[in-house]
């Protein structure tokens, strides 16, 4: 649903500023970290990856993907 809330602010937002786009960005990233971190709770291994590197992928989503891109929009 979060994905969703920032493809809408994409859209809706005209004229469209860098901190629009960061925000948004950031929300459509945040499920791509929940998945890897799905993934590295149910034991998987996606693309052949194993943990811990599931894992670190998750996290790194979360915070590369996800606080960075909203913290620097609303700076």
């Amino acid at each position: 649903m979060i994905a969703l809330l920032g493809l809408l602010r994409l859209q809706t937002r005209r004229p469209l500023s860098f901190a629009d786009l960061s925000i948004s960005a950031g929300l459509i990233f945040l499920p791509i970290g929940g998945r890897w971190l799905l993934l590295s709770r149910l034991g998987m291994e996606p693309m052949g990856f194993q943990e811990p590197l599931v894992l670190l992928t998750a996290a790194h989503f979360h915070l590369a993907g996800f606080v960075l891109p909203v913290l620097s929009g609303l700076a």
